[in-house]
């Protein structure tokens, strides 16, 4: 079911209606008593061990999208081609979630989940950005050394080549994506709880319906790679750090949406 939702509030409906479909007791958490000092949205429980305390925001269109569609609404038609990149207003909405997760009275070994809808025709790429800012995933053209041309070895993603926000909450477990085609589930694997979070009900049904994304699991599985130095590398680095962790010279792809409107007027 997809029903359509926009803001915070619809937002939690949203993870409430998942949650309980997961089998989950779901109650909604109290608000704080302590001045300007705000929380978590739900609890859900699922046996003794199985708790997940979760913070549920709503995300409305790119402006970009916005535009192409008043110019679509002025002239009959339009289109637009965008690059998917992040903006700071996502790292906002990640900052005051996480914040208020963990102002949030809870059991020390319950995963801290951000659950974003994005219940609108701009989902795709709302969620997009989305998931590049959590993990500053790209998708890296692979090429191995032959002593003459460079042989071409596929592509594969690369977490962390960029700015990941993850990498600064070790207090937020996992970010659910929700758009009018499902959800994606976002492991954060440097989190305190992760281990708690992967022996869940979400985690194992994420699994089941191919809806999860693991950094861990998928390095192991060699379907990604990462870029785990401990500081903030340059682009030359980072292509030498690719290069001597896995053999590979790579270049970035950039992943582009196209968008086009077209209003038919309808005759009574």
């Amino acid at each position: 079911m997809n029903p359509v939702f926009v803001g915070d509030e619809d937002s939690k409906t949203y993870a409430m209606l998942l949650l309980e479909g997961l089998g989950y007791t779901v109650t909604e958490i109290p608000e704080s008593r302590v001045l300007n000092e705000e929380r978590a949205d739900l609890k859900a429980v699922r046996g003794r061990d199985d708790v997940l305390i979760v913070k549920a925001k709503g995300k409305d269109p790119h402006k970009v999208y916005c535009e192409l569609v008043a110019e679509a609404e002025s002239k009959g038609s339009a289109t637009r081609s965008r690059a998917v990149v992040s903006w700071s207003a996502l790292s906002s909405v990640i900052e005051k979630a996480t914040r208020q997760l963990q102002a949030t009275p809870a059991p020390e070994t319950a995963p801290r989940v951000i659950l974003i809808s994005c219940i609108h025709d701009d989902w795709r790429y709302v969620l997009d950005a989305f998931r590049y800012r959590l993990y500053g995933e790209v998708e890296l053209a692979l090429w191995r050394g032959t002593g003459g041309i460079p042989e071409h070895a596929g592509t594969l993603p690369c977490f962390y080549y960029d700015f990941s926000e993850f990498r600064r909450y070790p207090n937020l477990e996992a970010v659910i994506l929700g758009g009018p085609e499902g959800q994606q589930l976002l492991i954060n694997e440097f989190a305190e709880r992760t281990t708690f979070l992967r022996k869940s009900r979400l985690y194992s049904e994420a699994l089941n319906t191919k809806a999860l994304c693991d950094p861990e699991v998928k390095r192991a599985a060699g379907e990604a790679l990462a870029v785990l130095a401990a500081g903030v590398l340059d682009q030359q680095a980072r292509w030498q750090y690719l290069l001597d962790m896995y053999g590979f010279m790579t270049n970035i792809m950039t992943p582009h949406q196209f968008n086009a409107l077209a209003i038919v007027p309808v005759q009574e």
